[in-house]
């Protein structure tokens, strides 16, 4: 259930690299090379370390993540996950990028649930133009796909900065 919004991009999704690449490491990077541009923005990374996540693997997220407003939470409760969904204004994700679609599948998202749950909750997504993302989102009507990570930012940039926009992408992605 959407609730009053903060300026914060959220990731859902596990840390693991066990088929699919998930990629929060790049959610990061271009977060840093916006950050001065979005100072009251904050990213969040929420998800399941459970299965297949190395400890050294969280480490280099939390350094990759020194000196910017990021917040990353390993295995949060589903209350709490459904507060993060409900607060933040943009998804992201990187899942499958940098992988070929065609030839290794397994790659990328094959259905995204966590992008329906944070659509649900209001989120504007901003996700690759991959795999089963392709069947949820409507660019440009509920939120954005994008094919590279300079996209990614710009788009992010472009929404924050125009907040009816914003509203209409966020009332479009509940429905």
């Amino acid at each position: 259930t959407p609730s009053a919004k903060t300026n914060t991009i959220i990731y859902v999704g596990r840390f693991s690299h066990l088929t699919q690449l998930k990629n929060p490491h790049l959610l990061i990077e271009s977060f840093r090379k916006i950050h001065s541009q979005l100072p009251k923005w904050e990213l969040v990374l929420a998800g399941g370390t459970g299965v297949g996540t190395l400890g050294s693997e969280m480490t280099k997220l939390q350094n990759a993540a020194k000196g910017l407003k990021v917040r990353i939470v390993p295995n949060p409760s589903l209350e709490n996950l459904k507060k993060l969904y409900a607060r933040a204004r943009i998804f992201w994700s990187a899942a499958g990028l940098g992988a070929n679609e065609a030839a290794d599948p397994i790659k990328v998202e094959h259905f995204g649930i966590t992008v329906v749950e944070a659509m649900s909750a209001g989120c504007v997504p901003i996700i690759p133009r991959l795999g089963g993302h392709k069947e949820i989102v409507t660019s440009g009507t509920d939120g954005f796909f994008y094919d590279s990570l300079d996209q990614l930012e710009d788009l992010t940039l472009k929404l924050a900065k125009d907040k009816p926009e914003m509203d209409r992408l966020s009332t479009s992605a509940i429905s």
